[in-house]
């Protein structure tokens, strides 16, 4: 499941650059949240069961929740300003060293982490160190460059938290499903206030842009289910 994870969200990386580029960081992400809420709604709809399960969950586990989704769509948005900024190839490692945080927070609170696991994070982070740096002096170190790995390494803070409060407290009790729900309302709600600021913010896009927006859509919802 880890590596289909990892198959999807590198189509969906792929993809963000060109979404951000084409209709605007902030839009983009807006249009995959609607069309993941969509999807959840849906599949609540059919499968009421899932809802009603997790509605005997405690307010705190559904607080936590919450906290996580805002930490999800925030990285949603670093990561989408990274790709629109800067090259695939130096800002897609940067990304998953969310992985490093996750396992970090986890040996934090009390996960036992072996040697080796140790080491390979290590090896994680020196790559993370060498992906960002520029070999080539013909190329100059611009400010994009440098902006495009900043956000790149916020967005891998964001996810990393996420997905460890996810893993600790929400995912036993809500379950998948539910929290996945959440995560896309809870999208939803914040970038409907930011892309409301935007000129023509809510105007559905242009048909040629709609099939990688929901291409991205698709497989980052595939990728965290």
């Amino acid at each position: 499941m880890g590596l289909l994870a990892a198959l999807l969200w590198g189509g969906t990386d792929f993809l963000v650059g060109l979404n951000a580029r084409a209709v605007g960081v902030k839009r983009a992400v807006y249009f995959g949240q609607a069309l993941g809420f969509t999807i959840m709604s849906l599949l609540l709809i059919l499968f009421p069961v899932f809802i009603l399960r997790s509605m005997a969950a405690p307010l705190d586990v559904w607080l936590i929740g919450v906290a996580a989704a805002v930490l999800t769509v925030s990285g949603a948005l670093a990561l989408s300003k990274a790709f629109a900024l800067g090259k695939a190839s130096i800002v897609a490692p940067l990304v998953t060293s969310y992985g490093v945080v996750t396992t970090l927070l986890s040996w934090a609170g009390g996960e036992q982490i072996s040697l080796l696991q140790l080491l390979c994070i290590a090896l994680c982070v020196i790559g993370v160190v060498l992906s960002s740096m520029h070999s080539d002096p013909k190329v100059p170190h611009s400010t994009q460059a440098s902006s495009s790995i900043a956000y790149a390494l916020l967005a891998a803070v964001f996810y990393g938290t996420s997905f460890w409060l996810q893993g600790r407290f929400v995912l036993p009790v809500l379950g998948p499903v539910t929290m996945l729900w959440l995560a896309y309302l809870v999208g939803l709600i914040v970038l409907v206030g930011i892309v409301l600021r935007i000129d023509d913010g809510l105007k559905f896009p242009p048909l040629k842009n709609c099939l990688t927006l929901t291409g991205a859509s698709l497989m980052n919802l595939g990728g965290f289910s």
